[in-house]
């Protein structure tokens, strides 16, 4: 079938490529990076921009064959995530330390995640930290007489709590305010 296309404005296009669930099919990879070839092929694309694991080692490997940059984005401390998966984390372990360097950019969430890639032996001038957004409200406590505020997540160095605990220490400090970590991980007390 051909692909969605939906039109934001004359000069940009969003266009949904025939997509393939990567979960479980790592050995499909080759298969999908040359499906992606074609499909830029024929996009005619400037630019390749891609998110995961699983997606940025199709785009690396498509690069091969492509006259375009490419740039990845990672969101997690590879090192770390690679180490819970098994013989998988050591099959990607090697694919990082061997398609990440041949990105032509690579996106970081954080200087955590830029340390960790370097590690894999992505070029520092390639790294650009780049911080999830967060908008910035004037009052962000609760109202009510014991007002409690819950963050839940990975309690793990690279998530930085001892930020939220800092800020969190200057506004309880003015209301009485309760703080609840919800989560488990290496810090969890």
């Amino acid at each position: 079938p051909p692909p969605e296309i939906h039109f934001f404005s004359s000069r940009v296009k969003v266009e949904s490529l025939l997509a393939y669930p990567l979960k479980d099919r790592d050995l499909l990879i080759p298969l999908y990076a040359a499906v992606l070839c074609y499909k830029l092929h024929r996009l005619r694309a400037d630019l390749l921009l891609s998110w995961l694991p699983r997606s940025n080692y199709t785009a690396l490997i498509a690069k091969t064959f492509l006259k375009i940059p490419v740039w990845i984005s990672e969101h997690a401390d590879t090192k770390q995530y690679l180490a819970k998966l098994g013989w998988r984390g050591r099959v990607a372990r090697i694919l990082t330390k061997v398609l990440y360097p041949k990105a032509d950019g690579v996106i970081a969430v954080s200087k955590g995640v830029a340390s960790a890639l370097k590690l894999h032996g992505v070029a520092e001038e390639k790294i650009h930290v780049v911080h999830n957004p967060v908008e910035l409200i004037e009052n962000p406590a609760p109202e009510g007489p014991d007002p409690t505020i819950v963050t839940m997540g990975r309690l793990s160095a690279e998530k930085n709590q001892s930020l939220l605990l800092k800020a969190f220490h200057s506004l309880s400090n003015s209301q009485n305010v309760k703080l609840r970590l919800v989560g488990d991980g290496p810090e969890r007390g």
